[in-house]
């Protein structure tokens, strides 16, 4: 194995988190990445069945992948909860963020996790 490559593997971060400006808010929101295992399981959970076929609730599972990979935030902490009225910290991040925030962040957690590397690679061919 070339060296580079192994002291590269060896030295790289387990589990990158990056901050991500929200314009709204004024804060940083900090996420981290996430595993296909984890991505999965949340796809499962945002999937229902409709006759035969399964429907993925692609806002649901963005909220979800929101909950599960922001660092600095408590999206379960009980006072946004009720002040929401809900009983679900996703239902939370459904209610207080708009829908281009949540799709630039589930965006955002996608790419610290290592996804849209194609986007990448054809921005460094052009």
């Amino acid at each position: 194995m070339n060296e580079d490559i192994l002291t590269a593997l060896l030295s790289a971060e387990d589990s990158p988190e990056k901050d991500v400006f929200m314009q709204r808010f004024g804060v940083a929101f900090r996420i981290k990445a996430v595993s296909i295992k984890q991505i999965k399981r949340l796809q499962l959970q945002a999937t229902h069945v409709v006759g035969k076929t399964e429907i993925l609730d692609e806002e649901y599972f963005a909220a979800l992948l929101i909950v599960d990979s922001t660092v600095n935030v408590e999206w379960r902490n009980p006072k946004l909860l009720a002040r929401y009225e809900v009983t679900e910290a996703a239902e939370v991040v459904q209610k207080r963020l708009l829908s281009g925030e949540i799709a630039f962040l589930a965006g955002e957690i996608l790419d610290v996790s290592g996804f849209n590397q194609d986007a990448r690679i054809n921005d460094l061919k052009n």
